[in-house]
C-alpha cells in the first residue's frame, strides 16, 4: 500500500520489463518525473554496477536524468534509530545521440557518465557536518 501510495510501480529486473519502460515513457512524455536506481536496485554497499536502463529512457523521453546520491544509507540501515542520512543533487545531464536510436556503445558511455557523476556526488564533503549547499534533507 504504501508503495501504491507514491506512484510506484513494480519493474522485472531481470529480463526486460515492457510493460513498466511503455508506463515510464508515457510519465516522461507527459512532463511527469520518474525515480530509478541506475544499478535497478538499492545500491547499499556501492558494489552494484549501474544498467542502462535509465538512460534509455531518458534518451528515448528526450528528457534530462538529474544525478541524486544517497549519503549515510548503510548506517541509517543498520541502525533502528534515527540516522543522517544527506540526498545530494547534481546538475541535469541530457543524453541525446542523433535522431536514430541510441547505440548499445552509447548506453553503455551515458550509464558510465551517469554513474560517475553519481560517485562524484557521494566523495564530496564526505564530512556528515559539512555546509554543503546540495545537501536538502538532513535527518
Amino acid at each position: 500500500p504504501l508503495i501504491r501510495a507514491v506512484h510506484a510501480y513494480p519493474v522485472n529486473r531481470e529480463a526486460g520489463d515492457v510493460g513498466a519502460i511503455r508506463r515510464s515513457l508515457h510519465i516522461l512524455k507527459a512532463g511527469g518525473v520518474v525515480g530509478i536506481f541506475p544499478e535497478g536496485r538499492r545500491n547499499i554497499d556501492g558494489e552494484a554496477q549501474a544498467r542502462n536502463g535509465a538512460v534509455l529512457l531518458a534518451a528515448t523521453a528526450h528528457c534530462p536524468v538529474v544525478p541524486v546520491a544517497l549519503v549515510g544509507t548503510s548506517v541509517a540501515a543498520k541502525r533502528l534509530r534515527a540516522s543522517r542520512v544527506e540526498v545530494r543533487i547534481g546538475k541535469p545531464m541530457t543524453f541525446q545521440g542523433s535522431a536514430r536510436k541510441p547505440t548499445k556503445t552509447e548506453l553503455t558511455a551515458w550509464t558510465e557518465m551517469l554513474a560517475q557523476r553519481i560517485a562524484d556526488l557521494m566523495e564530496k564533503n564526505e564530512d556528515p557536518k559539512s555546509a554543503d549547499p546540495r545537501i536538502l534533507l538532513r535527518r
